[in-house]
């Protein structure tokens, strides 16, 4: 295969990765639900509301904060716990009490959180139907102090799997 040959595949390559970019929809990777909050130590944080997943494909409930602290972080010097329940209508599709921060992120516009639980949909979640959320969300004031007060607490499309 010589240069020019090689250069045009390159080409389509990039053309087609840019078709695949322009036709996902913008919300498919934004957030499913969300509500910012002012946390204030050891208070609960409460949220509720509604949401559609119309994606398959992996989700993260999360927690998203407005400060990034330093990396690494040690999870166990601080403490955020999540109570949650999920319906359909009436029924209860999953539930928790989340705790586990091992698996932070960091954004590239100096925001940061926490994956707290991975959902896959529509194996756990169930796609196109209404579901609605409640939850409390608990921080410490180690936690505040690392990531700010500001939190925003909801479920985001990660991947297509």
């Amino acid at each position: 295969m010589n240069k020019r040959e090689i250069r045009t595949r390159l080409s389509v390559l990039v053309v087609m990765a840019c078709l695949v970019m322009a036709c996902t929809p913008k919300e498919k990777y934004g957030a499913a639900f969300s509500i910012l909050h002012e946390l204030k130590p050891n208070e609960a944080a409460i949220g509720q509301g509604k949401f559609q997943l119309t994606y398959r494909g992996l989700y993260g409930f999360q927690v998203a904060t407005s400060e990034r602290p330093p990396n690494p972080i040690d999870p166990e010097a601080f403490s955020l716990s999540v109570s949650y329940e999920i319906r359909r209508e009436k029924q209860l599709i999953r539930s928790g009490v989340l705790t586990d921060l091992t698996s932070p992120w960091w954004g590239t516009e100096g925001e940061a959180g926490f994956i707290l639980e991975w959902l896959h949909v529509p194996e756990e979640l169930p796609m196109d139907s209404k579901l609605s959320i409640s939850y409390s969300a608990v921080a410490d004031q180690r936690f505040i102090s690392y990531f700010g007060s500001v939190a925003t607490v909801g479920i985001w499309k990660l991947s297509d799997e």
